[in-house]
């Protein structure tokens, strides 16, 4: 059946794509590798790849001008901000963990004096007055190389295989002899110009 249309090309084709792929593994892909000092090397020199932005842990409130500003008396007299949240806002927020650069302005601009525990001010944040409770802050930081250790192995492989690849195919070019038909060519270009 591999030698009858229409299964022949088909055939043939992923006879080729198998032949390919053997002859990288011999040549490129069984010489592609990368060791530990490599790997640090490049994740030293790479490090803001693997940047991590800050993160704040916040839990928020927003309603209208009166009942934020009954919170923010408890607030100023002591009281627990979730307890206040679930008394005027009949429910009691959820904290939420995200990145500093996620935030609106306006969040971002209340939170920048808080320390972890305090709550801001009530500030206007489009039609809505809201208060927020700062309960954690995450300074920016990188991930560890044993997490990306995998991922930079892939891609110095990755890029091993294309330089051997690309100076293997420079080898071959050079010690070929290339002759165009130029019957078939202009017989080619005619073909072309009639399908347009």
């Amino acid at each position: 059946y591999e030698k009858r249309p229409p299964f022949k090309l088909t055939y043939n084709f992923y006879c080729q794509h198998r032949l390919i792929k053997e002859l990288e593994q011999r040549l490129f892909i069984s010489k592609a590798t990368a060791n530990t000092k490599e790997i640090t090397a490049y994740y030293q020199k790479h490090l803001e790849k693997f940047k991590l932005p800050e993160t704040v842990t916040i839990a928020s409130v927003s309603g209208n001008k009166a009942t934020a500003k009954k919170m923010w008396t408890g607030i100023i007299m002591g009281e627990d901000f979730f307890t206040l949240a679930d008394k005027y806002y009949k429910q009691e927020p959820k904290p939420q963990e995200m990145p500093s650069n996620h935030l609106g302005s306006e969040m971002a601009q209340a939170l920048q004096p808080l320390t972890p525990g305090e709550v801001s001010p009530p500030f206007q944040q489009k039609n809505n007055t809201v208060m927020v409770k700062l309960i954690k802050r995450k300074k920016a930081s990188h991930r560890p190389l044993s997490e990306v250790a995998d991922k930079i192995t892939k891609d110095l492989r990755n890029k091993t295989i294309s330089r051997l690849r690309d100076e293997y195919l420079d080898k071959i070019k050079d010690r070929s002899l290339i002759s165009v038909d130029n019957k078939a060519w202009q017989a080619l270009k005619k073909n072309l110009a009639e399908t347009k």
